[in-house]
């Protein structure tokens, strides 16, 4: 059987078109174990060029352990050291369920 591949896209807005400091990411997919090293590193790697705040599309993420919402903390933390934000919006039913059993569901919605 073939991996699930978690799929993760970035919307930059143009010069001139809003917020240059604020990046929409588009994750779809299962962040387990196995993906959220990837999530992680992508995630990380959005914050450079002056981005404050991300805004994490997981509404098409099936599934949520505690290694992905760690990584949400973790990147979370980043940006807060610096006066920044994330933000999960939309979000799928099973990230709501897992932000709502910790009690993050407040910190990280819209």
């Amino acid at each position: 059987m073939e991996p699930f591949l978690l799929e993760i896209t970035t919307t930059r807005p143009a010069a001139g078109d809003g917020e240059v400091s604020t990046r929409r990411v588009v994750v779809r997919g299962e962040v387990d174990m196995s993906s959220a090293s990837q999530l992680a590193a992508y995630l990380i790697d959005e914050l450079g060029d002056g981005v404050t705040s991300l805004v994490v599309d997981a509404s098409d993420v099936t599934f949520l352990d505690s290694t992905g919402l760690r990584v949400l903390v973790d990147v979370s933390a980043r940006l807060d050291a610096i006066g920044g934000r994330l933000i999960v919006d939309p979000m799928s039913p099973s990230v709501r369920r897992v932000l709502e059993m910790t009690g993050l569901l407040e910190r990280y919605s819209a």
